[in-house]
């Protein structure tokens, strides 16, 4: 592994610059900032701002990488990391990426320079060889992603299975003109649920068209502009399967409005089970997650690791849940 020394050779200036350089001194030009940090990339040099004398020492830090702190999905799943960690003595810190591996990538220098000892990575946009090789060096829990990767442990529902049940549960609700609003058909949990959809259709002798898959992004906005995409279609929907709810509450808000009867006209199931859902109305169907347990097993799986280091993957798959109500013609349920 490259060392400042290496660093410094490389960019042609001091190891004393390229010190100052990593601890953001105001006293380098900007040209040699450039430089060094270019030097820093391309030999994959990592800093350690603790210092050789804490190499072995433990940080009681837990990182947690996640595209938004925001969203209304990560909170239990942040209350189960954050309650279970404190519970065995750790702290978590929990940083936003927007979303981009580049900005995990940044984060994880926390982990690279001690001052974190895990990683939870949700929704994580590294390429599956990053993650092999960081899960090599360290203690790493992939969760909300599906992954396949078995070089990592992960936490994560049946997505497939989830899709499957979903697409079933529509057709014994009298459905018979089907539409998927996925999310970004990049992400693989997004390509096992409407995988699994199309699937549970076919177990029931039914079709899928494929222009019937609105491609969307999880947001309120996606399933309100999914329903006129399908409007303008001229096709006759009564089944609409979300991949979250809020893009369910968009779609359902739309049929309300274009003056349809949702839970009669059309049956809607979204994807989550958020609180929100109990509130509209109608009361939002839902795929509900075990979102606190999620929380819970990746602290629980990062700890195992840290006490043995060579443990093999573990990949913990856990159930999620149907919760019926008005948007698929059953009675309102908390």
């Amino acid at each position: 592994m490259a060392d400042i020394k290496d660093v410094a050779r490389l960019a042609g200036v001091s190891v004393a610059t390229v010190s100052r350089v990593i601890n953001h001194s105001t006293y380098v030009s900007e040209p040699i900032v450039k430089q060094v940090n270019e030097a820093i990339e391309k030999l994959g040099y990592r800093s350690n701002s603790w210092g050789r004398s804490l190499r072995k020492a433990q940080s009681k830090n837990i990182l947690v990488l996640a595209p938004t702190l925001s969203s209304l999905f990560y909170a239990p799943i942040f209350r189960g990391l954050y309650e279970t960690a404190s519970e065995q003595g750790y702290n978590v810190l929990a940083c936003g990426t927007g979303g981009t591996a580049q900005t995990e990538r940044e984060h994880l220098n926390m982990l690279y320079s001690r001052l974190a000892d895990a990683v939870v990575l949700l929704n994580s946009k590294l390429s599956p060889d990053e993650l092999v090789t960081l899960a090599a060096h360290y203690p790493v829990v992939l969760s909300c992603e599906d992954s396949d990767i078995a070089e990592i442990c992960t936490v994560d529902i049946d997505n497939y299975r989830a899709g499957y049940d979903a697409a079933r549960c529509l057709w014994d609700k009298n459905g018979r003109n089907f539409a998927i609003v996925s999310g970004p058909m990049e992400h693989v949990l997004c390509q096992k649920r409407a995988k699994g959809f199309i699937d549970g259709l076919t177990s029931k002798g039914a079709s899928f068209h494929p222009e019937m898959l609105f491609k969307g992004d999880y947001s309120f906005r996606a399933g309100y502009d999914a329903f006129l995409v399908f409007e303008e279609q001229s096709t006759v929907l009564d089944a609409v399967f979300c991949m979250s709810d809020q893009m369910a509450a968009g779609y359902a808000r739309h049929a309300l409005d274009a003056g349809y009867d949702v839970g009669n006209d059309i049956r809607i199931i979204g994807f989550d089970n958020m609180d929100f859902t109990e509130m509209y109305k109608p009361s939002l169907s839902t795929v509900a997650q075990p979102c606190y347990e999620i929380g819970f097993h990746c602290i629980d799986l990062l700890l195992k690791q840290l006490q043995e280091p060579s443990m093999e993957k573990q990949h913990i798959v856990l159930e999620h849940r149907f919760i019926l109500r008005e948007s698929t013609g059953d009675t309102f349920q908390l």
